[in-house]
């Protein structure tokens, strides 16, 4: 019957907007139930990339403009995490977007699904740069967080100048976590840095380093470990033998 074309399921899920407006809305519940309908993997990244609106939208953009971090987080573990760049006019990704409006939360889950912080928009603007242009404070902390865990990560020589920034103006779990990407990478260079402006989860990443065999970072850290301890001797074996490797480990309380 032509009449009940747009109230039965096909037609729910043939209307163009439907999801737009679901995201719009943050009504969890109905965006699970119409994500769950769509048939195929194929037909739910259509629905993700279809662009809506004088602003150019996308579902997640729409998520984001209203600050529904749980809809955003759910389309991206369903959809997987390669629409999570998408673009809205002007070259806005839904990061730009989260940052311009002040979404903390959906900024962090925009970046626990690998949101690029490096993306530029149309204008040539950062994510980070689009929340200082509008005062987000809160927003450029995070963001600027997310550099230098990314320049650590990649064995980046930015470091220094990401880390001349006071650390009230850094998130709390910043510097550790960055200390742990510089273990896992083996850069003692970044240990040190990192230690110097108030990495301080010393021990644990002395272990990591013990058990992924890091002997540089092992190197760098039972130095400072040392120097913390006041154990002297040790500060000068450790300058005589940097790498360590035929030293036992000093037992750590």
């Amino acid at each position: 019957m032509a009449g009940k074309s747009n109230t039965g399921k096909s037609g729910f899920l043939h209307d163009d907007s439907r999801l737009h407006k679901l995201c719009q809305d943050g009504n969890y519940r109905k965006v699970t139930e119409f994500v769950n309908a769509v048939p195929d993997a194929k037909a739910l990244e259509d629905r993700l990339s279809n662009r809506k609106g004088v602003f150019g939208y996308t579902p997640l953009h729409e998520a984001v403009a209203s600050g529904h971090h749980k809809v955003l987080d759910f389309l991206l573990q369903r959809a997987g995490d390669g629409h999570v760049n998408c673009r809205a006019n002007s070259g806005y990704t839904p990061l730009h977007l989260a940052a311009s409006s002040g979404h903390s939360e959906c900024v962090r889950v925009l970046l626990r699904h690998s949101a690029d912080i490096s993306v530029t928009d149309e204008y040539g603007k950062t994510p980070k740069q689009t929340a200082e242009l509008s005062s987000k404070s809160s927003i450029v902390r995070i963001l600027r967080s997310a550099e230098i865990i990314k320049e650590v990560e990649t064995n980046g020589d930015g470091l220094t100048e990401l880390l001349r920034f006071n650390t009230d103006q850094l998130e709390p779990h910043c510097l550790n976590t960055a200390l742990t990407a510089a273990v896992r990478n083996d850069n003692h260079y970044n240990v040190g840095k990192l230690i110097v402006k108030g990495a301080d989860e010393i021990k644990k990443a002395l272990r990591q380093s013990v058990e992924d065999k890091k002997p540089n970072a092992r190197a760098m850290l039972l130095l400072v470990h040392a120097a913390m301890e006041g154990n002297r001797n040790l500060v000068l074996r450790l300058f005589g033998e940097p790498t360590l490797r035929r030293r036992q480990l000093p037992r750590l309380h």
